[in-house]
């Protein structure tokens, strides 16, 4: 009996991971670790994850971090490599309209990203997102609390509320409208305003 037990508890033991602490590491941290690795050995993914204790997608994954395009470094560290990867398919098939969204959400949170990827199905949304960025030179600039926060004009708002981008912080979040105060027009490129209307 005792043997038995004995054994059952040593089949259930979770195996050695043979890797580094993953969890004190950034995501392009990991994946260039994956990589080295990978090549060190010559082994393909399923062979690497059984190594590192994860699965063949997590490697997957952690790899096509590494073939994105230099414009979504700056989301590497700060999203999940699995919505990061959903975010590069539309980026394959809309560039415009992800290049877009990036340069007006410099960052954004794994929240934000699943909202503006759940809106992207829209057909709809991709040519009304990019004729506001691109037709309308000016957005409304105000105070919350003493901070100057930016208006996002495409962004459907709950009642009462606003979407907002705080400029110091580079915070997106919403707000109650009632809460802005000195709201006033502020032109975001003058010299394409002026050319535009020759």
């Amino acid at each position: 009996m005792i043997r038995q037990a004995a054994k059952g508890a040593a089949q259930n033991k979770r195996p050695q991971k043979n890797h580094p602490d993953f969890a004190k590491m950034t995501s392009l941290e990991v994946a260039q670790y994956i990589k080295a690795l990978m090549h060190r050995h010559k082994w393909g993914n399923r062979e690497t994850a059984k190594h590192i204790g994860y699965s063949p997608a997590y490697v997957t994954q952690h790899l096509r971090l590494l073939e994105l395009p230099e414009i979504f470094t700056p989301l590497i560290n700060r999203i999940a490599p699995s919505e990061i990867y959903k975010l590069s398919v539309l980026h394959a098939k809309k560039p415009e309209l992800v290049e877009h969204w990036l340069h007006h959400n410099p960052e954004p949170t794994n929240r934000d990203l699943t909202r503006f990827l759940k809106e992207a199905r829209d057909p709809n949304y991709a040519t009304t997102y990019i004729r506001q960025s691109k037709g309308f030179p000016y957005h409304f600039v105000g105070k919350h609390d003493g901070n100057e926060v930016k208006i996002l004009l495409d962004r459907k708002p709950t009642d009462d509320m606003v979407w907002v981008h705080f400029t110091k912080s580079g915070i997106i979040r919403e707000i109650k409208s009632d809460k802005l105060t000195r709201i006033h027009l502020e032109n975001k490129k003058p010299q394409e305003s002026i050319s535009r209307r020759k």
